[in-house]
């Protein structure tokens, strides 16, 4: 992890009321410890849900929120950017920009391991 990411964990870290603390030692998962933040009122800066979150945006004739895992649309597609942003902080996801190309390659990866068992 970079030294600016953890420097901003580490504030969000220490702003957290003893019970916050108590609560996210327990989270065994990414997901679980952003639901706690989401639950908890607690703000998660673009650059730290970028670096936990499995998901995009692509803006093709509308705003999507791509799940990085299967390349596939989560919700669905707006004209208005915010509200793209703000489902995917919803679902404690990634609001990196990425492009069609990177779309359908993480779709034909996803694809294809499904296709060979592993």
């Amino acid at each position: 992890m970079d030294e600016k990411l953890d420097a901003v964990l580490k504030g969000i870290y220490d702003s957290l009321t003893d019970e916050q603390k108590e609560k996210a030692k327990v989270c065994k998962s990414m997901d679980e410890l952003t639901a706690l933040a989401n639950n908890e009122g607690i703000e998660l800066p673009d650059e730290v849900l970028n670096a936990i979150a499995g998901g995009y945006l692509y803006y093709g004739k509308d705003w999507e929120v791509i799940d990085d895992k299967t390349g596939y649309r989560v919700g669905f597609p707006t004209s208005d950017k915010q509200e793209a942003l703000d489902l995917a902080r919803s679902k404690g996801l990634s609001t990196e920009e990425i492009s069609l190309d990177r779309v359908n390659q993480i779709r034909a990866d996803y694809q294809k391991k499904n296709q060979s068992g592993c």
